[in-house]
């Protein structure tokens, strides 16, 4: 019976987002830095303060929004050229955990990344409001 419960009770909560939508400037490899500045500037533009947002649900559910949901760039492109970049020239397995964390989060599609293709030699603006209270939640990702 408490196990039920004790299951039940971690189901729900894995249900919820958990977001730490940014990139550790130390993992991105720097064959990437073209497709995954993008990535890494729009996770720092979206973290929310945790002194205003009085709970972690709540937090987490606002940088997804942020992020996931930004349109100064495209991000399911971005962060799918990023993955694929890093994948290709990671040095350490793990270095791929926060970018991985990104595309489920944010529930964006994997593609491939190609070193000779435009996108590997520019990089876009980003442009983001950092969320700062809940009345800023419009979506749950």
């Amino acid at each position: 019976m408490h196990f039920t419960r004790l299951a039940l009770s971690l189901a729900a909560a894995a249900a919820y987002v958990q977001a730490d939508l940014q990139l550790d400037n130390d993992d991105i490899p720097a064959q990437c830095g073209a497709v995954c500045r993008p990535i890494y500037d729009l996770g720092q533009a979206c973290e929310v303060d945790d002194d205003l947002v009085r709970d972690d649900l709540t937090e987490d559910r606002l940088e997804a929004q942020c992020f996931c949901t930004n349109n100064s760039i495209n991000v399911s492109q971005y962060a799918a050229l990023c993955a694929s970049c890093m994948e290709q020239n990671v040095r350490d397995r793990d270095d791929l955990d926060d970018i991985n964390d990104i595309l489920r989060t944010c529930g964006f599609a994997s593609t491939s990344y190609a070193a000779t293709a435009s996108y590997a030699s520019t990089t876009p603006s980003v442009s983001a409001v950092r969320p700062t209270n809940s009345a800023q939640l419009t979506t749950t990702i």
